[in-house]
């Protein structure tokens, strides 16, 4: 059954009070659970969903689980030949791993698997996201106390969440099942700006990581202290940048043609060959000709 699909809490504080946020769903079982605002806003992205009106927050979830969530939040758009023996045809989780397996975010076993059906782990989601945010590995040495219990694949990986701020706590627990609350919290804490849908971002805010997956979305007088990432969901649409600063990247993953207009960008990582055209027109409010409009985490 569908009925676990995804989870995570605790904010990423952003947002003015100008900004509008998605429209959040309600359910019975998460009032006063310390991941409510998060399920909410993640699920009124549509990134997230509950079963029959709860959301289970507490319920493990699944590899397979875990590949549906990624496909929503980026919008993959090419899928794997399927070369897993136990990955049957048909399923409801079956398309969404094909696809992250073929953007690299989600691996087989090792032994020709996959796992779909099987409980994901903690150190397991944390390389899943990681690779889907183009994270990377850190060398950074890992404070939990059971640190020396993470796995050698994914050490890396969990200490550049860690360093991040996406992962923290006293222990880890890297073997154990993660809970849709918990995933819903590390993509929180991951993405301090998520727009899913063609609009104007107009935020004269200051953001962590912000990721775009609408195609024709415009962003304006923002800045982003790391990276700024345009998912596959874009296509092959266009997005504009206006007044926008990205200390860290511009990973374009998607998208035709990319407007950079009065932009500072510390790098630029094109993995799709979108064009990139600069321009130097005025920077516009867009609120001040009526058409702003933003979908910001905490917002």
């Amino acid at each position: 059954m569908k009925k676990k699909l995804l989870s995570l809490a605790l904010a990423a504080l952003l947002a003015a009070s100008s900004f509008v946020g998605a429209s959040a769903a309600t359910f019975s079982d998460t009032a006063g659970h310390w991941a409510e605002s998060a399920i909410e806003r993640w699920s009124g992205y549509g990134v997230i969903n509950g079963y029959n009106g709860r959301f289970m927050p507490n319920d493990k979830i699944t590899r397979g689980e875990m590949a549906v969530i990624l496909d929503k939040l980026m919008g993959y758009q090419v899928a794997a030949e399927n070369t897993f023996h136990d990955l049957k045809a048909g399923m409801y989780y079956t398309e969404p791993i094909l696809k992250a397996n073929a953007a690299g975010a989600m691996n087989g076993d090792g032994k020709g698997g996959v796992r779909p059906t099987a409980n994901i782990t903690r150190q397991e989601a944390a390389v899943l996201i990681a690779n889907a945010l183009g994270v990377g590995k850190s060398s950074s040495r890992l404070t939990f106390s059971d640190a020396a219990s993470v796995a050698s694949w994914a050490y890396g990986y969990v200490a550049a969440l860690a360093d991040r701020g996406i992962v923290s706590g006293e222990t880890f627990r890297p073997a154990a099942a993660i809970t849709r609350a918990e995933v819903v919290t590390m993509l929180d804490n991951a993405i301090s700006l998520y727009a899913p849908e063609a609009r104007v971002y107009s935020s004269f805010s200051t953001f962590e990581d912000v990721v775009v997956r609408g195609d024709g979305t415009q962003l304006v007088k923002a800045t982003v202290m790391r990276d700024l990432i345009l998912t596959e969901g874009v296509g092959d649409g266009a997005i504009k940048l206006s007044g926008v600063k990205v200390f860290g990247r511009l990973i374009i993953r998607g998208g035709s043609e990319i407007v950079l207009n009065q932009c500072q960008i510390g790098s630029v990582v094109n993995t799709c060959g979108a064009k990139i055209v600069e321009t130097n027109d005025p920077v516009v409010d867009p609120g001040a000709i009526g058409t702003a409009g933003t979908s910001v985490n905490g917002g």
